[in-house]
This record gives C-alpha cells, sequence and structure tokens, in this order.
C-alpha cells in the first residue's frame, strides 16, 4: 500500500486530503478529507487525520490470526496486545457461508493471545466451552482466524 496526500491552502483555509491506495489493485482503501483553519497546529491536524484513517483501515482490514496451539488447556494464536488484542475479542473462521466457530480470547501477552472455543448455530446462538457437546473440533493448529466486532 501506498499513502498519498496533498495540502491545498485557500482563503485562510488548509484542505488536506489523503489516500491509502492498495498498490497491487490500486483500490483507495480509505480516504480523509478535512478543513482546517490556517492556524491549526500541524500536530492537531496530524492527530485527527491519523485517527480517522487508523479507523478506516482497521475497517477494511481487521487483526487476523493464526491457532499455533490447540490443547485441553484452550487454543493458542500467534497475535497479541502488540497489535491491539484485547480479553474478551472474538475470533472467527468463515465456514459454509457464515461464521461458525471460532476463540473468546481469556489471556493476553504481547506477542500471543489463549482462548476458549465456541460455536455459533444457524440461529445466531454460542456455544460456549461450558456447552462442550455442542462443539465441533474442527479448530486445529493452522487455522486462520479473524477478528470480529460483534457475531452476525
Amino acid at each position: 500500500s501506498i499513502l498519498t496526500g496533498q495540502m491545498v491552502f485557500t482563503d485562510g483555509q488548509v484542505q488536506v486530503s489523503v489516500r491509502l491506495v492498495e498498490t497491487e489493485t490500486g483500490r483507495i482503501v480509505a480516504s480523509v478529507n478535512h478543513v482546517f483553519g490556517s492556524l491549526a497546529p500541524v500536530a492537531a491536524m496530524a492527530n485527527m487525520l491519523g485517527g480517522e484513517l487508523s479507523r478506516k483501515i482497521e475497517e477494511n482490514y481487521p487483526v487476523r490470526a493464526k491457532i499455533i496451539d490447540a490443547g485441553t488447556d484452550g487454543i493458542t494464536i500467534d497475535t497479541g496486545s502488540d497489535v491491539g488484542v484485547k480479553t474478551g475479542d472474538r475470533f472467527v473462521y468463515y465456514k459454509n457461508g457464515s461464521y461458525e466457530e471460532g476463540i473468546e480470547i481469556d489471556s493476553v501477552f504481547n506477542a500471543t493471545s489463549t482462548g476458549s472455543p465456541f460455536r455459533i448455530d444457524q440461529t445466531g446462538k454460542i456455544y460456549d466451552k461450558e456447552n462442550k457437546a455442542i462443539l465441533s473440533h474442527s479448530l486445529f493448529v493452522g487455522q486462520k482466524l479473524q477478528i470480529v466486532d460483534e457475531l452476525k
């Protein structure tokens, strides 16, 4: 990806436009456009634009992880607090047209996290480790997962 931008000064204002473009496809992943007063501090402009751009990037590129251990004590993924994973986050994998299984994070470390498996039925009900009868055993080492804000 490449980040491009421009600043245009007119009538005592500064218009700043920033775009994040995928170099392989040319697709604009995120764009931010804001008008500031000409006396606005550069740091304030950068903070505002950076925060908005960051939110848009997270929408397009959710945190992804890979299972590196799947044992009786839980499931460990290769992603941790260094990329913003938090206790309670849910990672899922896409199967048969919907999210069916995943893990809910119990413990977070710098570069790894551990969690408990859950399964989602056709109605959207979540079954967790306490209801083991409904859980399948298809989560395995090497399985790729993606973080979700909410399950649908």
